[in-house]
């Protein structure tokens, strides 16, 4: 466990916070000059992207969980992507919106070049690929310990 700051930090990170606003929320009274250094000085630490990893795995467990996995992270991605504007039903989740008029009826769907985009980081192709790598590096670590 992490001292009480540095719990909160990881806790609202893992609760999908970005880690300017779980540092703000951990550390209320911190100057902003001091935010930027800070932050990334906690996001690198191992301890605390260890017990990151830990309180997802731990959420993604419970029943109902809210918690979206890597997994189904990726494959809405790839429906998004594969996803044909005629063929989707009136009812389908991808729907981003839906707008009726006298005339027509208009319906939206999210971006796909952003879609890959994202797909790409968390597959460590992408942009955001050393923090995929570090990732994957803490769920064998995690799961190499055994059930949290």
């Amino acid at each position: 466990m992490l001292s009480g700051p540095r719990q909160r930090f990881a806790e609202g990170v893992a609760s999908g916070l970005s880690a300017a606003q779980a540092y703000r929320a951990a550390y209320p009274t911190a100057k902003r000059s001091e935010a930027a250094k800070n932050t990334s000085r906690l996001t690198k630490n191992d301890e605390v992207k260890a017990e990151i990893v830990r309180i997802r795995a731990a959420a993604a467990l419970l029943p109902g969980s809210a918690v979206l996995t890597l997994v189904e992270k990726r494959e809405f991605f790839a429906r998004v992507v594969r996803a044909k504007l005629k063929e989707l039903p009136d009812d389908s989740d991808l729907w981003q919106e839906i707008t009726i008029t006298a005339d027509s009826i208009k319906r939206k769907l999210p971006d796909k070049l952003r879609a890959i985009h994202t797909d790409n980081d968390l597959a460590a192709e992408g942009s955001g690929a050393g923090a995929a790598d570090a990732l994957t590096e803490l769920m064998k670590t995690i799961t190499a310990r055994g059930p949290v």
